[in-house]
């Protein structure tokens, strides 16, 4: 399990700029690759699950980091529902497109959200929980949630990058990877806030990539670039990244391709009270970029 007491978490207004800079490369179409190909395969999932609520909610209110979203994906599995969208990042640099979308969007942070007590059915949040303290948005999230509201996340579990993690641990001893939180650490902090009947469980994606370039490039579209307080100042020596080069090189595959270790949480629970619950199936896709 994670120790949540050392869990370290990047500074908000930094982490605000950087899904700003996103969302502004997202909406240039001249830049070629999906900086959000994660994000929506993830989203797809999460949204794709929401089909079995035995009762369609009308108002849901979907959590964002950057344009991670997945409004437009909720708008159309809930054609008469009230969709409103907040983010970390302002939407001035898209402004067109947040027009398009048809739903309402306000910039916020999600562990500090700005509507009022019990004022959502759902809420859905993808992927934004690794850049918060977890138990503060549930908390956050459980306040705006009418009783027996539903709450629908995923996030990413602390196996990711696990490759990269072990690498650039045979380099130096800063921190390069973020800090994931576990699983079940999750559902105990779901259950701390208020929520019960909380669901989880775990997919691995594994991305497959031919040079430790492409997993550099891959990294910063998905903004999974280091933001780590205890992250070196500096860039690493030409030797220290030949070391890095070596660590990595003896994890790549028998078919050629280094492999990149993606774990999925995605977990559900409704407001009330609280207990423990829930099932935990893990699976594993290998996927080639």
């Amino acid at each position: 399990m994670t120790d949540r007491s050392v869990l370290v978490l990047p500074d908000v207004a930094r982490l605000r700029r950087r899904f700003q800079q996103s969302s502004r490369r997202a909406a240039d179409r001249s830049l070629s690759g999906d900086p959000f190909f994660l994000h929506r395969k993830v989203g797809e999932e999460l949204v794709e699950r929401l089909q079995w609520l035995r009762c369609p909610p009308g108002r849901v209110l979907d959590i964002a980091l950057g344009g991670g979203g997945v409004s437009r994906a909720l708008a159309q599995q809930f054609p008469f529902a009230h969709v409103v969208q907040s983010d970390l990042a302002p939407f001035a640099s898209n402004a067109g497109g947040a027009q398009s979308l048809g739903h309402e969007r306000v910039v916020a942070r999600p562990d500090q959200l700005p509507f009022a007590n019990a004022s959502q059915d759902h809420v859905v949040a993808n992927l934004v929980l690794p850049w918060f303290e977890p138990f503060q948005v549930f908390q956050s999230i459980h306040r705006v949630l009418v009783p027996g509201g539903g709450f629908s996340f995923s996030t990413l579990g602390p196996d990711t990058l696990v490759e990269l993690r072990e690498a650039f641990g045979q380099v130096d001893a800063h921190a390069h990877v973020h800090d994931f939180i576990d699983m079940h650490d999750l559902g105990d902090l779901l259950g701390a806030s208020g929520f019960s009947e909380p669901v989880l469980d775990v997919q691995r994606l594994v991305l497959t990539y031919s040079t430790l370039d492409e997993v550099a490039r891959d990294l910063r579209a998905l903004q999974l670039t280091n933001l780590h307080p205890g992250r070196a100042r500096g860039l690493l020596g030409r030797a220290a990244y030949q070391q890095l080069i070596k660590a990595c090189e003896a994890n790549r595959r028998d078919d050629g391709r280094l492999p990149v270790t993606v774990e999925i949480v995605y977990g559900f629970a409704f407001t009330g009270t609280a207990r423990v619950g829930g099932n935990n199936p893990e699976s594993e896709i290998a996927v080639t970029w």
